[in-house]
């Protein structure tokens, strides 16, 4: 078994945050739209950042983010859960467990 420091686990995500502070604003606020919401949809997304449909579509092509065949953006199925006030969401690595309900209040 591989074992890494968590400061260096720490760091790799920092360097990688900061490197895409674009997406990762994006992605902060799609995580609020559907803690809140049903479901949201590109359009949706672009209006409430105040980005064009374009730039909401080249996000979601670099993401592992899903859109589902009713238009509506969901968080890939994975593993890890987070439960929030209203709705439970995914998380990609057990660190979005800990980092979503911080960043979503």
């Amino acid at each position: 078994m591989v074992q890494i420091p968590l400061q260096e686990v720490v760091a790799a995500h920092t360097d990688a945050l900061a490197h895409r502070h674009e997406e990762f604003v994006l992605l902060i606020r799609l995580l609020r739209l559907l803690s809140e919401e049903a479901s949201v949809s590109p359009e949706q997304l672009a209006t409430t950042t105040h980005h064009t449909r374009s730039e909401i579509e080249a996000f979601l092509q670099s993401t592992d983010l899903v859109v589902c065949r009713d238009g509506s953006i969901d968080l890939s199925p994975d593993p890890h859960l987070i439960q929030l006030e209203k709705k439970t969401l995914t998380g990609a690595c057990a660190l979005d467990t800990l980092v979503y309900p911080v960043l979503l209040g």
